[in-house]
């Protein structure tokens, strides 16, 4: 994948990563406020591979300091 794209007027728009990370970070934040972070789940499957899991963790620790 080269290019983000948003989900905006039922159409999908062309956006640089850092507005679609952006998107991303106004969400997140907006669900931690309204509803606690228990709002906040991330999924994978059994294809992850050890360091996989591992930097999943430590990156959304990062992400959302609980």
């Amino acid at each position: 994948m080269k290019d983000g794209s948003y989900h905006k007027d039922g159409e999908f728009t062309p956006v640089s990563w850092e507005q679609a990370f952006d998107v991303m970070e106004e969400k997140f934040k907006t669900s931690l406020k309204e509803k606690g972070p228990e709002a906040i789940g991330m999924f994978g499957s059994g294809q992850w591979t050890h360091l996989g899991r591992l930097c999943r963790r430590e990156t959304v620790q990062g992400w959302f300091p609980l």
